[in-house]
């Protein structure tokens, strides 16, 4: 795949096609949506993978707090 990613932006017919269009569209949306700060995973395993994450995240968050109100750090 990255060989066509490739040779559409150096070949000039691929560049014109109406895949290249697609694919430079795509490319558009996902930086703008990175610029944004948003990420879409629509595979049910990467969602679960991502909002395991935030549920550890807030859970280190909280202890910590605690340890700084405590006075413990």
């Amino acid at each position: 795949m990255m060989n066509f990613h490739l040779n559409a932006v150096t070949n000039l017919v691929l560049r014109l096609g109406p895949v290249a269009q697609r694919w430079e569209l795509s490319l558009a949306r996902a930086v703008f949506l990175h610029r944004l700060g948003e990420i879409r995973d629509r595979k049910p395993e990467n969602q679960s993978y991502r909002a395991s994450e935030l549920t550890l995240l807030t859970a280190t968050d909280a202890l910590l707090r605690v340890k700084l109100l405590s006075g413990y750090c």
